[in-house]
């Protein structure tokens, strides 16, 4: 935590020692009223966890003698963004995201890498083969992300034919047997 600046009330004055301890005193012949803030003390976080600072009392008057006073501080980051986020794919793995602090850009918390899933494969268009037509295995795609992962082949009929079987384009053409 680094003290950055010190705002004092009129009737006082301050001192910053390089060790960082911090002088009030106060000029007026005033009592000084009870519950007045007599300073603003502004700090620069280091750090994600809270701490505490200790305020050393000097004798305030006859009847208060002097004390130690230990005051928390809470680091709180109430504004906050997420950065580097990304989305887990099939093939790729994915990042929850740094959380940072808007107002000072402190790191408050790391992200996790998430694994890529990998394909959900599912068999498409699939034809089953009948003794005069011909049948189609399928397509198998991916069923998140719709990825083509293998193309479908034909198949021949169930019929007899003597073999004289050929593709062109998108037609099988065959000579048929039948008994």
């Amino acid at each position: 935590m680094t003290l950055k600046r010190v705002a004092v009330s009129a009737d006082y004055h301050s001192v910053v020692e390089s060790n960082g301890t911090v002088t009030f005193a106060y000029a007026g012949v005033e009592p000084i009223v009870a519950g007045k803030a007599i300073a603003t003390l502004e700090f620069q976080a280091n750090g994600t966890g809270d701490t505490e600072v200790t305020v050393q009392h000097q004798q305030v008057n006859d009847l208060t003698p002097a004390y130690d006073e230990t005051v928390p501080i809470d680091f709180a980051h109430p504004n906050t963004e997420l950065r580097d986020a990304k989305e887990v794919t099939c093939t790729e793995d994915g990042y929850t995201g740094d959380v940072y602090c808007t107002d000072c850009g402190l790191l408050l918390q790391k992200g996790e890498v998430i694994p890529a899933k990998g394909h959900t494969e599912k068999t498409e268009g699939a034809i089953e083969a009948t003794c005069t037509e011909a049948g189609f295995t399928g397509n198998t795609v991916c069923t998140t992300c719709g990825m083509l992962i293998k193309t479908g082949e034909g198949c021949p009929a169930k019929g007899t034919y003597p073999g004289t079987a050929k593709w062109e384009g998108a037609h099988l053409y065959r000579d048929w047997l039948y008994r």
